[in-house]
């Protein structure tokens, strides 16, 4: 039966964030390798904002300050000051040994959460240790996806220096501020399109079973046929993670708020073992729910850009917000 000319595309976001919600939701089991996963981090865009929002606030933040190298060298640095020499090499490996198992979990639970969004959104079950297989099985090409993505991330980081120095100095012009504001919108959507053309190649790898260079120029691809949308999405997802960042801040507040209330009772009953106690169940509490709402943030996003590429893949006309409003005021 031919299809009729008044027929649109429906907007995917409703259909894809539907799905990737209730992927999330009903399979809790998969909120551990978005714990692990949540390590890899999203886009690079909130790390670019930090490090410009530190360097404005007068303080100057390394772009390897934090992750698994920040983990192994900084310790290891104040370590050494309390361990003395016999110590170092013990605390160094004990530190590597750590930044490995992060980043091997990270990576592998990443790939494993793609294969099982694909499958459910197939309709097929799969179980949690069926999914780990498949995220060890193509653990090389994802870390180096990663790796990539990471050193864009740094790079720009490195690069923003430049303008931004010359903004903060006492002599900065308007030609400055502009010229420093074209710099980082560029420097956001690169990071952006690096991403995207990162998570369409890890899926060829994962779902395709291609090889990494030819996954690449498909991710790449991808994008380019489907930028519109792919951006429309990952601003959703920003968005999503913007909110999620806010919640986790006022949460810190909100319990420690209580502990501070804890702290007088004790303090009026004279039980200063209480204090502490209280104090340690705080913490737990705090880094259960701040583990907790990543890991589900995590599955949920790596879901959603499963889903849409699987319907890049099934349905040639799926369209974005801004195509469809475009598509309603010239051809309503």
């Amino acid at each position: 039966m031919p299809i009729s000319k008044t027929t649109k595309p429906k907007p995917m976001y409703a259909v894809v964030l539907r799905d990737a919600w209730r992927f999330t939701w009903h399979h809790p089991m998969l909120w551990l390798l978005g714990f692990f996963a949540l390590f890899i981090g999203h886009t690079g865009v909130f790390e670019i904002i930090g490090f410009v929002a530190n360097e404005l606030n007068g303080q100057s933040m390394s772009a390897f300050s934090s992750g698994p190298v920040g983990s192994v060298v900084i310790p290891t640095i104040f370590g050494s000051q309390m361990l003395g020499l016999g110590g170092v090499g013990m605390l160094l490996v004990i530190r590597i040994l750590i930044a490995i198992i992060i980043v091997v979990a990270a990576v592998a639970s990443s790939a494993a959460l793609i294969h099982a969004a694909r499958k459910h959104h197939e309709r097929e079950l799969e179980t949690l240790s069926e999914s780990w297989h498949h995220g060890i099985r193509h653990f090389w090409p994802v870390l180096f996806l990663n790796i990539f993505k990471k050193a864009w991330v740094f790079g720009t980081v490195w690069l923003l220096r430049i303008p931004l120095g010359h903004l903060l100095r006492e002599d900065a012009t308007g030609w400055h501020t502009a010229l420093f504001i074209t710099e980082f919108v560029v420097a956001i959507i690169l990071a952006l399109a690096v991403s995207f053309t990162v998570n369409y190649a890890s899926m060829y790898i994962i779902l395709e079973e291609e090889h990494l260079g030819r996954a690449v120029a498909d991710g790449w691809a991808t994008l380019r046929k489907h930028w519109l949308i792919s951006f429309e999405l990952g601003a959703l997802l920003l968005l999503v993670q913007a909110v999620v960042g806010v919640l986790t801040i006022y949460s810190f507040y909100f319990v420690f708020g209580s502990f501070a209330g804890l702290s007088m009772v004790a303090s009026m009953l004279n039980a200063p073992g209480l204090v502490a106690t209280g104090f340690l169940v705080h913490v737990f509490m705090w880094f259960a729910f701040v583990s907790w709402v990543g890991a589900v943030f995590t599955t949920f996003a790596i879901s959603s850009w499963t889903i849409l590429y699987t319907h890049f893949k099934n349905n040639k006309t799926a369209v974005g917000f801004l195509r469809r409003v475009f598509q309603l005021a010239f051809h309503a």
